[in-house]
């Protein structure tokens, strides 16, 4: 039962990348909190973020900034990219993965952006 729960978890995750995959050519799943990691910023202008978390950095992807959480605001970006890409541009990245996934030994694709 345990299995079956998580795996029901992990499929809610990729549900919409498998219905824009059917639809579109490709589907996008964005990260979880978890599989996402901070790099030590070179210039931070708002420092005291950088501050106040700085003894539990996984906090800062809580952190409010402009409304939003950042983790948000990070799965937003990434959608917007996407969205805001042109028709052309969607057409050769379908294009792409489609040879990829023909051509190559059938595994997992995952474009890191």
């Amino acid at each position: 039962m345990r299995l079956l729960t998580q795996s029901n978890r992990e499929f809610d995750r990729i549900r919409d990348a498998f219905r824009d995959a059917r639809n579109q050519g490709y589907g996008i799943a964005p990260p979880s909190l978890e599989e996402m990691s901070l790099d030590q910023p070179e210039i931070v202008r708002i420092k005291y973020l950088v501050d106040e978390l700085e003894g539990s950095p996984e906090k800062l992807w809580g952190a409010n900034i402009f409304g939003k959480s950042l983790h948000h605001l990070v799965r937003d970006g990434i959608q917007n990219k996407l969205l805001t890409m042109p028709d052309n541009a969607q057409e050769k990245l379908r294009e792409c993965l489609q040879r990829i996934i023909n051509e190559g030994s059938g595994g997992l694709i995952a474009i890191i952006l």
